[in-house]
């Protein structure tokens, strides 16, 4: 990862999840180290404002969906492009979400209130 060492450390909740991760990509365990790639993404985009470090968690979460697409990962890489400020390619992902959401029958409504935010323009982070 391209981050500092300390700005990744603080998004690392304890060495277990490092090993966490090393131990699916090593096991072929595509589902679950692509949900790992993408919880850490998710961090990113809940806590951290560096555009850089955004950029960054954007191409790891892009990674993510190359490995495992869902709706969870689709969302990830929705939200982080439009706290980029690239709104338009973030609603057609999110819609994607939603649409896998309705798909898959998994809850479609967070994809729903998200696309509903990003249409308006309102933050989607705290």
């Amino acid at each position: 990862f391209e981050l500092t060492k300390n700005l990744y450390a603080s998004m690392i909740k304890d060495s277990a999840q490092i090993a966490e991760l090393k131990n699916y990509m090593e096991h072929g365990q595509r589902n679950k180290y692509s949900e790992a790639i993408n919880n850490i993404a998710w961090g990113f985009f809940e806590k951290v404002k560096d555009e850089k470090a955004l950029g960054d968690a954007l191409r790891w979460s892009k990674r993510s969906l190359e490995i495992y697409r869902n709706s969870h990962n689709l969302d990830t890489y929705a939200n982080l492009l439009y706290k980029l400020g690239r709104k338009d390619e973030a609603i057609t992902k999110e819609t994607e979400a939603l649409d896998f959401a309705k798909k898959y029958n998994y809850k479609p409504k967070p994809y729903e209130e998200m696309l509903q935010k990003m249409n308006a323009g309102e933050k989607t982070w705290k």
